[in-house]
Formats: C-alpha cells, structure tokens, sequence
C-alpha cells in the first residue's frame, strides 16, 4: 500500500528480524563467498556450500546457510529472507562468479519465491529457474 513498515521487534525469534546490514556489508560478503576478495576466511566460507543436503525442490540442495540450485553445469548458491515489508535475495553463480543483492520494499505472494527467481535471473539471465514455491509450504 506505499506505507512505510516498520521492522520487526516482537522477542519470540530474535535471530528473524534482528540482524541489520547494508547493501554494501552484503555485497562485500557475496564477493567474499565467490572468492573475489582475500580473506582469512575463504575455507570456512567454501565449506559453506561443500556441505549438502537434499530439498523438497528438485535440483536445489541446503548448503551450511545457503541454497544451491543447479541446472546443466552451473550452480547458483542463494539465501533470501523477508521481514514486515521487506525482502531480501542474495547469490552467485560458481561458475561465472558473478552475483546480485537485491533488496525489496514489498513482499511477493506466496513468500519470496518471486524475489528468488528474480535475483536468480540477474545472476544468470538463461539460468532454467525452478518453481521455488516447492520449498515453502502453503
């Protein structure tokens, strides 16, 4: 409705609504994960995705904090949130090694799964993007 909304403050789950960042902080970590930036971190960060298990969503595995969802020979790793209002998308692609943080001010229908196909599209335009409502119940 254009409203302003504010962020979340209830204690239930304060790990849901209570880690802030910039788009900037984001994107320093997207360039970290893929290896693009030197850090002291980058095995730890590379295990991140070594880590797999399977999904509900065919093609798609839980890394250790991320998704990777792979179609042919590529792999795009992703995370994506929501909160009052917000949405949110981060990921790569291994092969091409390039990313995308895309922030949004508006929550699409059914969850995130619009800001996810979105975000994988400006990763990888010809990237077969799956149906991600198969990982959110309804």
């Amino acid at each position: 409705d254009m409203k302003p909304t504010e962020l979340w403050t209830f204690p239930a789950i304060p790990g849901a609504g209570c880690a802030l960042s910039t788009a900037n902080d984001l994107t320093r970590f997207v360039k970290a994960c893929m290896g693009i930036t030197r850090t002291r971190l980058r095995a730890t960060l590379a295990r991140l995705t070594q880590t797999r298990r399977p999904t509900s969503l065919p093609g798609t595995h839980a890394g250790m904090g991320w998704y990777i969802t792979s179609t042919g020979d590529d792999h795009i790793v992703w995370k994506s949130g929501l909160s009052m209002g917000c949405n949110t998308f981060m990921g790569y692609s291994q092969r091409k090694r390039r990313g995308a943080v895309l922030l949004g001010n508006f929550l699409w229908q059914p969850l995130d799964a619009g800001t996810i196909s979105l975000g994988v599209k400006l990763i990888e335009p010809d990237f077969q993007v799956p149906d991600f409502n198969a990982l959110y119940p309804h």
